[in-house]
């Protein structure tokens, strides 16, 4: 006969903090990303110049949605030319990213559109502030927004702030919900508290 064993609320409420999580698309570390992109040169017999490697970091910011997305820009670049030197990237990148503006914004957008309201207006906010300090979010209403923003892989808890997860990202946004005006966009590099996102 088994024995019957007794589980504490307590030990509930341990169990749901820990399995209950927001999953959001993974970081990829600097170090990560180079050995990502010498295996890249390696299997497709390719040459990227340093510089290369190290600004499409600088785009992705480790974005596992976008690491895979500009290392095939890169194969693509490189296919007749020796070594992709950084000039021809970032020429080509730009023309490419324009072109590529819409296709790469509806995979989000299709997802921002199934979320509230409340959720979008969240956004709209953190797109004028740019980044947020983590501990300062202290109602549920402001922590389930956020939740939902690290789900669809738009913003990334990063230390003790929360940030977009890429430049990308940032820049296909901000065009959309925050457009830049004829004198320019003043953006304001952070907010000291919660208070504003949802109200």
């Amino acid at each position: 006969m088994m024995k019957e064993t007794k589980v504490s609320q307590d030990e509930r409420d341990l169990y749901w903090n820990l399995t209950v999580q927001v999953i959001v698309a993974s970081d990829i570390t600097a170090e990560q990303h180079k050995v990502f992109f010498m295996q890249i040169q390696k299997v497709n017999n390719l040459q990227f110049e340093p510089d290369v490697v190290s600004d499409v970091f600088s785009r992705t910011q480790g974005y596992a949605g976008l690491e895979g997305l500009l290392a095939l820009l890169c194969i693509e670049f490189a296919v007749n030319m020796p070594t992709l030197m950084m000039k021809e990237w970032t020429t080509r990148f730009q023309e490419q990213h324009s072109s590529k503006r819409v296709s790469i914004l509806q995979h989000i957008l299709r997802d921002l559109e199934s979320m509230e309201q409340e959720v979008v207006q969240c956004l709209e906010q953190f797109l004028e502030f740019g980044e947020m300090p983590r501990p300062t979010i202290n109602d549920d209403k402001t922590e389930l927004m956020f939740g939902h923003l690290r789900a669809l892989g738009i913003i990334v808890e990063r230390g003790s702030k929360y940030e977009f997860t890429s430049n990308i990202v940032l820049d296909l946004l901000s065009n959309k919900y925050y457009p830049v005006p004829q004198h320019g966009m003043q953006r304001v590099a952070s907010i000291p508290d919660a208070a504003g996102f949802c109200s």
